[in-house]
């Protein structure tokens, strides 16, 4: 008969198993240690939560008995949290360098943008990684003008060069409805955004070079690189592209990044190729207001961001 299951039919039958072995433990109050590996990983949405609801019984009911619930899948790590109602010491992520591997309190549990908002401005990597979220947000409030301007510090546009720290922090407040004025203090309202976001991220490169900074693996930093990255990407092809007899229309307004790359992997097939899939495979196109799509980043390895960062900023024409 088992050969006959599909594989998610055996592994329902598996966790059946699991929940025989622990009811009996259970009657037997026998003390336990559960190790549960990504146990929901490919359930739909309804067997998802029953199985939290079951792990939720097991901790009130089956006092003698401690979880470790292991997970890559972001929105289920935060859902077994709050259904749980585990504190934030119980809620940790690794982090992973070539000597060591440590716990640390996963930053992320409840309201990100509530605390982004509430340090806009005295982080300038929150400041830049607030910017596809208010670019998404200007979309779906029909704001055309912040939308377009936004929208040119996460693509090369002609106004990309011109945008400014004054012109971002004027953008943000308006569409947050705040009274008092949104000054980040690391920055002068003059400079340039794009320098700002190049900086930031040769500044957020270097400490994880270092290992001077215990938070590079934050959110808004790989959000910080991977805008970076974006950038300096077009900002070569476009010069490539304009530099040869051919010279192409580089303002694409529809998935500019992947119009970019295909026209010059086109234009030239063997160069660069490895570098730009690259690009393409592990730059989020968008990253979007909702948990499920910045889930990626934060299961991209930091040292993959790192080193494309570096590989696109020494490319040269």
């Amino acid at each position: 008969m088992y050969k006959t299951l599909s594989s998610g039919e055996r592994r329902a039958l598996y966790i059946l198993n699991i929940i025989f072995e622990v009811e009996a433990r259970k009657e037997l109050d026998i003390a336990t240690l559960f190790i549960f590996d990504d146990i929901a990983d490919s359930f739909d949405y309804k067997n998802k939560y029953a199985i939290i609801q079951y792990l939720y019984e097991l901790q009130q009911y089956y006092t003698n008995s401690y979880q470790i619930i292991l997970t890559h899948n972001f929105d289920f790590f935060r859902t077994i949290v709050a259904r749980l109602g585990l504190s934030s010491d119980y809620a940790l992520y690794p982090e992973i360098t070539k000597n060591s591997i440590t716990l640390s309190e996963m930053p992320y549990q409840r309201d990100l943008f509530k605390s982004w908002k509430e340090n806009l401005n005295n982080n300038t990597s929150i400041l830049i990684a607030s910017i596809p979220f208010m670019r998404n947000l200007s979309e779906y409030c029909n704001m055309k003008e912040e939308k377009k301007k936004l929208t040119a510090l996460l693509h090369i546009k002609q106004e990309t060069k011109d945008i400014t720290v004054g012109d971002l922090e004027e953008i943000i407040k308006t569409m947050l409805h705040q009274d008092k004025p949104l000054k980040n203090n690391n920055l002068k309202s003059s400079e340039k955004v794009k320098d700002i976001i190049y900086n930031t991220a040769d500044k957020t490169v270097d400490a994880f070079q270092k290992n001077q900074d215990k938070d590079t693996y934050l959110l808004q930093n790989k959000i910080v690189l991977s805008i970076a990255i974006r950038l300096k990407t077009e900002e070569f092809i476009i010069k490539e592209l304009q530099s040869d007899e051919n010279k192409e229309n580089c303002d694409n307004t529809s998935n500019q990044t992947s119009h970019l790359i295909k026209t010059y992997q086109k234009r030239y097939p063997d160069k660069n190729k490895e570098i730009l899939t690259r690009v393409q495979l592990i730059t989020p196109e968008n990253i979007h207001i909702n948990a499920f799509m910045y889930e990626p980043l934060l299961d991209t390895g930091y040292e993959i961001l790192v080193k494309l960062y570096n590989d696109i900023t020494k490319l040269k024409i």
